[in-house]
């Protein structure tokens, strides 16, 4: 607040839908921060718990302790659900590049710095061959992001096209830019007015 919103002359409230615009736009990071939080306030909790009932600490009642609980984003409709998916993973993809590429990192040193991506559970389902070439950012090509999200988003008969891939992440961080405009409407509301800018320009298209 200091730092930033009172040399702008931001007021408090303004601030704070700043700061929660900020919040969300910096997932998975802030979504890894919640886990934490969660993780060492109930591992505090238990240890609590185990304490012998004649200690100091059980002078306490446990009434008198207030849980803090980060409310859960409400969940997205399907298709900008995977456009996020897809967004965050490759944003993930492109710092293992960059890292290795640039920072001439090894895969095994990019994994222990970045051990909170999401990608290094997903490539699992990946074929031999695709994981030996996850395994070699240096020789990832253009578009190879949305080809191997592609290929994790493949159902029982055949991978994803990359550019349905694409569509998924394009119309997320649309999505984004909408939400930032019009924060009290839901991302329902989005997907209907985006639904009908479709129609609108296929019976553009059927009139020409």
């Amino acid at each position: 607040m200091s730092l930033c919103a009172l040399r702008q002359q931001i007021t408090l409230i303004d601030w704070m839908g700043v700061r929660e615009k900020l919040w969300h736009l910096c997932s998975p990071w802030t979504d890894g921060l919640v886990s934490l939080f969660g993780c060492v306030q109930e591992e505090l909790l238990s240890q609590w718990r185990a304490l012998p009932r004649d200690s100091l600490a059980h002078e306490i009642a446990l009434k008198q302790l207030e849980e803090i609980v980060v409310p859960a984003q409400t969940r997205l409709p399907l298709r900008l659900d995977r456009g996020k998916d897809c967004e965050e993973l490759a944003k993930e993809l492109a710092t293992i590049k960059h890292k290795r590429v640039h920072g001439g990192l090894t895969i095994a040193e990019i994994q222990t710095e970045c051990s909170f991506f999401k990608i290094w559970k997903r490539v699992d389902v990946l074929s031999a061959e695709d994981k030996e070439t996850f395994l070699h950012p240096g020789t990832w090509e253009s578009g190879h992001a949305n080809l191997l999200l592609g290929k994790l988003y493949a159902d029982t008969r055949r991978n994803l096209a990359p550019g349905t891939v694409n569509t998924w992440r394009k119309e997320y961080r649309a999505y984004l830019k909408w939400q930032e405009k019009t924060p009290s409407k839901k991302a329902e509301d989005f997907c209907r007015e985006l639904q009908e800018r479709k129609r609108s320009y296929r019976k553009l298209l059927d009139t020409k």
